[in-house]
């Protein structure tokens, strides 16, 4: 089985704005370049259309499918939630109540240290 850093997102947050999406995107982005391809994103949603799921797809296809990209409802499990505390939702190793430009933030620095700590232990290793 292949282990993902997954990080689960509210879609339906992300298209309050373009500028807001694009910024999102874009931290996606650099998350997936710094997690060795074991990155994944699970877009939640409460009151999205079809339509406009869709819509968002085809804005951001290059990307999604390059990150590995899951649509959902309900979050059954991931391994970073950002969410507000009202809404918490899902099974997770870690979880950030807050926006999700600092949500993101807050992951990247919990992978920079895991990759430290990972560098770290195999250097000590192989004195």
């Amino acid at each position: 089985m292949r282990y993902y850093f997954s990080i689960a997102i509210n879609l339906d947050e992300i298209l309050m704005s373009s500028d807001f999406e694009k910024k999102i995107i874009g931290k996606l982005n650099h998350c997936y370049q710094n997690t060795d391809s074991k990155f994944k994103v699970i877009f939640w949603h409460e009151n999205l259309k079809e339509s406009e799921i869709k819509k968002f797809i085809k804005r951001n296809d290059e990307y999604l499918f390059k990150w590995g990209t899951d649509f959902t409802k309900k979050i059954n499990n991931a391994w970073f939630i950002i969410n507000k505390p009202e809404t918490n939702k899902g099974t997770y190793r870690y979880y950030y109540s807050g926006t999700i430009a600092n949500g993101i933030d807050e992951y990247m620095t919990i992978i920079s240290h895991i990759k430290n700590r990972g560098n770290n232990y195999d250097k000590g290793r192989s004195r």
